[in-house]
């Protein structure tokens, strides 16, 4: 795998994330891990072809993590010119059509997902993390590794797919990209299947009149009861 170079920008000293009003900003960036890409290469198929063409668009992708003491909410930053469908397709991939809220106080946490020709709030059940003493740098940070498996269900069937998070105690904070958190310190690394999601800036300034409000459009459901409905719209 080509490594990423990462440089993480620190705006604020660390005394920031105990204080009561410290709020703040995580810039993710996305791309294709070539290795596994490659991997397959040899099983051509339009899948494929598909992927490699992202690859390029990907270094255009930015997502935001917006967080204070007790939510988060997750979604893309910086959108593509959608000129083709080549370019669309891309973001979608990439997960640009989902936000995700999560609030610890209210024990909430979901997706909004634009899907069906609709929206929907999608209820997220935590994910049960295995945290290994394996350790790498990303930046100037010491992160450890932590793994957890990703239940894929559609109308092929179900799949497991394994994830793999890196995140630094340096950064005590509970939060990640996508709906990954729960762990004793920020994620700033997630790989999940052929995909790598990596922060690019950390801005743990004050951020003022930062606001995150809770999505309420769209019909509040299950992840079980999304997925039903959408195998019964795709059959």
């Amino acid at each position: 795998m080509k490594s990423i170079l990462i440089n993480l920008i620190l705006f604020s000293t660390l005394s920031l994330l105990h204080a009561q009003n410290a709020e703040g900003k995580v810039t993710y960036g996305v791309a294709i891990i070539e290795q596994l890409f490659d991997e397959n290469k040899k099983n051509k198929n339009n899948t494929n072809k598909m992927i490699s063409s992202f690859i390029e668009e990907s270094k255009n992708i930015e997502f935001s993590l917006l967080f204070n003491n007790y939510q988060s909410f997750y979604s893309i930053d910086k959108k593509l010119e959608v000129k083709d469908l080549k370019t669309k397709m891309a973001q979608i991939y990439f997960g640009g059509n989902n936000a995700f809220y999560l609030n610890k106080k209210e024990k909430k946490n979901f997706s909004f997902v634009n899907a069906y020709g609709g929206f929907f709030r999608v209820k997220q059940d935590p994910y049960v993390w295995q945290i290994t003493k394996e350790t790498k740098k990303i930046g100037n940070y010491l992160c450890y590794k932590a793994t957890t498996i990703k239940i894929v269900e559609n109308q092929k069937g179900k799949f497991k797919k394994e994830v793999v998070a890196w995140y630094s105690k340096d950064l005590p904070l509970s939060y990640g990209p996508r709906n990954y958190n729960g762990l004793p310190g920020l994620i700033l690394e997630v790989q999940e299947g052929k995909q790598s999601i990596y922060a690019k800036k950390i801005n743990l300034k004050l951020i003022e009149n930062i606001k995150i409000t809770e999505p309420k459009r769209g019909k509040l459901m299950s992840q079980k009861e999304f997925i039903e409905m959408g195998n019964k719209i795709t059959h």
